[in-house]
């Protein structure tokens, strides 16, 4: 793995022996991810996983890629099964980017402004990748409740 501008990019030896789609395989190694999502838990790399192509964690929970190119977060915080991130390793680096930038150009202290921005943000990502926002379970619909909350 090297870091570019703070992005992750994967070998083809690091993603040997995984079992996830070409597309995926491709976007990790020519664009890879950031390496930390901002002042989150979250951050990208290289985890050793004889079962699943894990790409991060938030906390000591991991994020990995199922067969199928879909995006998931261990349970955690009491959740029993795992949790649905985004349909595709594309559209994981898209929700990322659209988190590290939703407030960019927005008054810090202008609090409806603040939830004016976050709501326009979510709705953007919900046409972008549905199934991330089809159940209040799922991480990012938590990730932006939190964020609406501190407003």
């Amino acid at each position: 793995m090297t870091e570019t501008s703070h992005r992750c990019l994967w070998s083809r030896d690091d993603l040997g022996g995984h079992d996830i789609p070409s597309s995926a395989i491709a976007y990790l190694q020519s664009r890879g991810l950031p390496c930390r999502v901002g002042n989150s838990t979250i951050e990208f790399g290289i985890y050793d996983s004889p079962d699943r192509c894990v790409i991060g964690q938030d906390f000591d929970y991991p994020i990995y890629i199922e067969s199928d190119g879909t995006v998931w977060h261990e349970s955690g915080d009491g959740e029993p099964d795992p949790q649905f991130m985004n349909s595709s390793v594309e559209h994981l680096d898209k929700f990322v980017t659209c988190y590290l930038t939703w407030w960019v150009g927005v008054q810090d202290d202008d609090r409806s402004a603040l939830q004016e921005a976050i709501g326009h943000t979510t709705r953007s990502l919900r046409d972008l990748d549905p199934p991330a926002f089809s159940s209040e379970r799922w991480i990012w619909p938590q990730i932006w409740e939190d964020l609406l909350a501190q407003c």
